[in-house]
């Protein structure tokens, strides 16, 4: 959202010429002033907000759309280093300084993601009593006959089949590593030539799936860690 419409079709291409660097498909909205921002009430994961234009200012029209928006976060662009204070109460993730400064957005961009990875969550089961976990907080998952054991503070269980979870989890951090388990990168420790553990459980890679392992590891090393 900035009132100068050039700079917010700029700020756009760098953000999806960066995002589409590292295959990750995003919807963009441009708002070229505060009030058409505000009547907006579609979901935004992520916010970068002028502090200062014309009729509605950026700290105004954030505080409205925290109303609405809890989760979202906000990045502010300005040059203006005494308003600094008054978006305290915006909860600001980050500050864009004018002009802006390609390694300044993608250094925003990365904190981003990093912070959305495994936030989605899934619905499972203790002792019958529906239980809903993020992603991030599982550790592993092992199938069995006819449903799967949910390992992370607790064990949990679905009835959801281990091919149905592969395709609902975050493949940033999940990776299926033989025929019946699953495991979450954050958590594996001690790789060796196909055996690792997680939480104390000791899990071998199939022969198949090993290459593929290792390179999704590193991956995951390189970017996450």
């Amino acid at each position: 959202c900035d009132d100068e419409a050039i700079l917010g079709e700029c700020l756009k291409g760098e953000i999806e010429s960066y995002l589409s660097s590292l295959s990750i498909i995003a919807e963009y909205l441009v708002f070229t002033s505060a009030k058409e921002f505000v009547a907006y009430n579609g979901n935004i994961d992520l916010l970068f907000l002028d502090l200062d234009m014309p009729e509605m200012d950026g700290i105004e029209a954030g505080m409205q759309f925290r109303t609405k928006n809890k989760r979202c976060k906000i990045i502010i662009e300005t040059s203006r280093n005494d308003r600094m204070k008054e978006v305290f109460p915006l909860d600001v993730f980050r500050f864009l300084s004018k002009p802006y400064k390609r390694a300044e957005i993608e250094a925003y961009l990365d904190s981003f993601i990093k912070q959305t990875v495994g936030t989605g969550k899934l619905i499972v089961y203790k002792n019958r009593i529906p239980v809903e976990l993020f992603q991030n907080e599982i550790y592993y998952i092992r199938a069995y006959d006819s449903d799967c054991e949910v390992f992370a503070d607790r064990t949990y269980r679905t009835e959801k089949s281990i091919r149905t979870l592969n395709e609902e989890l975050d493949e940033r951090i999940f990776f299926q590593v033989n025929k019946s388990v699953i495991v979450n990168f954050t958590y594996v420790k001690n790789y060796c030539d196909g055996l690792f553990f997680v939480n104390g459980e000791k899990i071998s890679v199939s022969r198949r799936k090993k290459r593929d392992f290792e390179n999704k590891m590193k991956e995951y090393n390189l970017y996450f860690s």
